[in-house]
């Protein structure tokens, strides 16, 4: 246990995209999931405690929010077919909203993976843990569409990304045995959008 938890936190301390592997995620059970998101919180206090002793806390908020943002990661680059992530991402929630930070670093989350998805650079193995993130937003933001609009903010920007899965990426998760392999992560956001805001075909009677 202790040997896979340093290992996921070598991949979280990084600021390379191209450490981040969700089959790695996936050897972690409940618990050692919740250590190494726990890490990060921990981390994330550290700083906070720090900066306010020494009067910095505007100039490290910034240091505080990206430990938290590691710490969503984990969560969001794996399948949540165990439903872990509604045992985690509360938590992680209720610490970024300090900040006022869940839905900027959300966006932000949204951000990377749709440019890593673009680069046909980037390695297959980061785009499909990346593919996770988004389908996971969708997942978690979806319910509350029609009420928050800070949901429907990041949707729209799902929507306008134009995300496109590789045939490359596609045989990927196929031969990982992964799930939703042809998934189109902007087509479905802009459906549930078009729901959302009524544009759908008025009944007959009412031209008239």
């Amino acid at each position: 246990m202790i040997y896979k938890i340093l290992l996921i936190s070598l991949f979280a301390v990084s600021s390379f995209a191209s450490t981040l592997d969700t089959n790695t995620l996936l050897t972690l059970d409940l618990d050692e999931v919740k250590s190494v998101v726990q890490a990060h919180i921990n981390k994330s206090h550290e700083i906070a405690i720090k900066s306010q002793q020494d009067g910095t806390e505007k100039e490290k908020e910034g240091d505080v929010v990206y430990e938290l943002k590691k710490a969503l990661l984990i969560v969001l680059a794996r399948p949540n077919r165990d439903f872990m992530s509604e045992k985690i991402l509360p938590d992680i929630e209720k610490q970024l909203d300090r900040y006022n930070a869940y839905f900027p670093t959300l966006e932000s989350l949204t951000k990377e993976s749709a440019r890593l998805l673009k680069d046909k650079e980037a390695p297959t193995k980061v785009q499909s843990a990346y593919l996770y993130v988004i389908e996971n937003i969708i997942a978690e933001l979806q319910p509350q569409l029609k009420k928050v609009p800070a949901s429907k903010k990041v949707f729209k920007l799902i929507a306008d990304s134009n995300i496109k899965i590789s045939s490359k990426l596609s045989s990927f998760r196929r031969l990982e045995k992964m799930e939703n392999n042809d998934f189109d992560p902007s087509g479905h956001a802009r459906k549930k959008l078009a729901e959302v805001e009524g544009k759908k075909t008025k009944p007959w009677w009412k031209f008239w």
